[in-house]
Formats: structure tokens, C-alpha cells, sequence
């Protein structure tokens, strides 16, 4: 990210904060255009030099325990999105979860709120991220995500596989057609990640999100030890079967998922 134009961000609130994740979410403005910031702290590494113990200052004691606060040479991962739209503000603003059933007839009825695919575009005519895809055919590519892009340990694996072609929007576009395509992308996926970074199969999770996160159908292969969504993850392999038993099966049937809605701050 070109540091100058960071520096110009300002921020006016905070709209999403996660202890866990170590995540905070500013919203703001840069040169008169609404924006976002994500701040989120990258993994310790894996080094004894990198603690700072020297710095450290007690606050807790009682008998065998003893807490302290330390400084760490810990890097924050910055993301930053300009302009943001209101569907940017929404998607990153702190929200609670509800559970939706939807029929196929709720989705043909309802409005996709659709965020702009120019850099999935980019990706598939190879304007942007060349140097992070690991596989093509004439059917789809695939590349690193960029959270595995800085990253240097095999359990942060993330790859995504992208089809060409752009009438497939998610998984509720897929029939029999398609059956060839996304098997294909199992296999490769699996093959160049054995190959490339000598993980097995076995610890190898390859699944679709369900609502995806954004409109272009893609497939997700990460590291079984990722904690994943279990409410959102659907196999690769069980679409592929569901879709063998019946070509228009996610045509017909009604699928869950979790729907957010935005927490009002003051």
C-alpha cells in the first residue's frame, strides 16, 4: 500500500472491532471520498529474537503466576478501501447474525446487492495479481488470496479458483453443466497444492461459501486447521454430488444462511 496515501486517511469512527481476530475497522474519508481502514495484527512469529522481554511490565502476581505487558514486534496488516460505498460500510459495520431459509424463488426475487467485480476482473484478464496464480486452463484459474499472500506458514493456506466464465454468480447458477468445470478445479487445486507446498489431501479443505462474499462463482481451498464458517462452508464435493443426483438441485431446494444485520451505534 503507497504509505502517502495511507497517511492521508482520516478516520471519523469506529465501525467493527473483533478481540479475537484482532481486528479493528475505521471508517473515514481520503481526499473527499468516503473510506475504510482495517487494521488487523498478523500472527506472532515464530522466532525467540522477536520478544521484546526487556520491556515488560508487571501488572498481576499471585504465587506461581504472574502476568505482564509487553511490547511486541508485531506487524498490523492494513487494508484500505476507497472509495467505500454504503455496501462496503454495511459489510464491514459491526452486525449481529440471524438465520435465513431461502427458496429458489426468494433468491430470482430478491435484489443481489452487488459490489463492483472490476477486480475479480482484473484478475481473470490478467491486468492485476499475476504473480500469484499457481494454475490456468481455459476453463478457470487459480491464485493465492492475498491474506496468504503475506504469509509464510502452510495453516494460513488460502486459495481461490475462478472460472472464466461470468454468468455463474453462486452456486445456486450451478446444474450439470458446470459438473466438469468444478470437478476439474478439485483436482488441480489439490494436485498443485501437494506439488507446490507438499501438503496432502488429507489436510486440504475445498468448499464454496454460501451467501459468497462476493457475486463471481469461486471455490476456496484452505488448511483443515482453518476454523472456516461451518454455517457457510459447502463442500466442493458435496455440490458436485448433489448436482450429479439432480441437475437443477439448487434450483428446487431451500439453502440457510446467515444474514447480518447492522448494529446501530451511538
Amino acid at each position: 500500500m503507497n504509505s502517502d496515501l495511507l497517511q492521508q486517511f482520516r478516520p471519523s469512527q469506529v465501525i467493527n472491532w473483533d478481540d479475537n481476530t484482532k481486528r479493528l475497522i475505521l471508517l473515514g474519508s481520503l481526499n473527499n471520498q468516503c473510506a475504510i481502514l482495517i487494521l488487523q495484527k498478523k500472527p506472532f512469529e515464530k522466532e525467540v529474537q522477536q520478544l521484546a522481554l526487556d520491556q515488560a511490565v508487571q501488572y498481576f502476581h499471585n504465587d506461581i503466576y504472574t502476568k505482564y505487558n509487553c511490547q511486541m514486534l508485531s506487524d498490523i496488516d492494513c487494508e484500505l478501501i476507497c472509495p467505500a460505498s454504503q455496501v462496503h460500510i454495511d459489510k464491514y459495520s459491526k452486525s449481529e447474525s440471524v438465520v435465513i431459509e431461502e427458496t429458489y424463488d426468494m433468491y430470482n426475487q430478491s435484489q443481489i446487492i452487488q459490489m463492483p467485480l472490476d477486480w475479480v476482473y482484473n484478475i481473470l484478464e490478467k491486468k492485476k495479481e499475476v504473480e500469484n496464480i499457481v494454475f490456468e486452463n481455459q476453463t478457470f484459474l487459480i491464485l493465492k488470496d492475498y491474506v496468504f499472500v503475506n504469509s509464510q506458514s502452510l495453516d494460513d493456506l488460502h486459495l481461490l479458483a475462478l472460472p472464466f466464465q461470468r454468468d455463474i454468480k453462486s452456486l445456486r447458477d450451478l446444474n450439470q453443466d458446470h459438473i466438469a468445470m468444478l470437478e476439474d478445479m478439485y483436482t488441480e487445486g489439490l494436485k498443485i497444492i501437494s506439488e507446490k507446498y507438499k501438503l496432502e489431501s488429507k489436510f486440504v479443505k475445498v468448499f464454496v461459501h454460501y451467501l459468497p462474499s462476493f457475486y463471481h462463482f469461486h471455490v476456496h481451498f484452505t488448511h483443515s486447521s482453518h476454523l472456516g464458517q461451518a454455517f457457510r462452508d459447502i463442500p466442493l464435493l458435496q455440490i458436485i454430488q448433489n448436482i450429479k443426483l439432480k441437475s437443477n438441485y439448487y434450483q428446487s431446494v431451500a439453502l440457510q444462511y446467515i444474514s447480518k444485520v447492522r448494529i446501530n451505534q451511538a
